[in-house]
C-alpha cells in the first residue's frame, strides 16, 4: 500500500499526464484575472454580465499560445447611479424598473436613467 505522500504524488503525475494539471493552472490564472468593477465582470478589455462567462473566456484565452499575451486592464470601480427621489415617479409612470445595477424598460437594459426615460418616452410617442 502506498503512503499518503506517494499517493498524492501519483495523483499529481496522473493529473499532469492526462492534461488535467494544465487545466487546473489555466483555471487558477483565469480566476485571478477576472475582476468586478461594480457593474461588470472584466477580463482584459472585455466585460461580462456573468462571472462564469468571464472565467470561461479567461480559461480559453489562457489555453492559447503565450505569444498572444495582453496585459489585463484593471478598471476602476464604477459607481452605479441610484435613481433620485424625483425619478422614481417618472419610472413608475413609464414602467421603468431599477434592479440595483441597471434601469430596465421592457426587454431593454440601460446603465443611465436618461437613456431609459428617453427611450420610453420615444416609444410612447410612436405608439400614439
Amino acid at each position: 500500500m502506498n503512503s499518503n505522500a506517494e499517493h498524492q504524488a501519483s495523483n499529481s503525475d496522473r493529473q499532469f499526464e492526462s492534461g488535467r494539471f494544465s487545466e487546473i493552472a489555466e483555471c487558477q490564472v483565469a480566476h485571478s484575472e477576472v475582476v468586478f468593477d461594480g457593474r461588470y465582470y472584466r477580463y482584459k478589455q472585455y466585460r461580462y454580465d456573468l462571472w462564469s462567462d468571464a472565467v470561461s473566456y479567461a480559461q480559453l484565452d489562457a489555453s492559447r499560445p503565450v505569444s498572444r499575451t495582453e496585459p489585463n486592464v484593471y478598471p476602476q470601480w464604477v459607481a452605479v447611479d441610484q435613481p433620485a427621489q424625483e425619478e422614481w415617479q417618472s419610472m413608475a409612470d413609464l414602467n421603468i424598473t431599477f434592479d440595483g445595477k441597471f434601469y430596465r424598460y421592457g426587454e431593454y437594459r440601460y446603465e443611465h436613467f436618461a437613456d431609459a426615460i428617453n427611450y420610453a418616452k420615444l416609444e410612447r410617442q410612436v405608439r400614439s
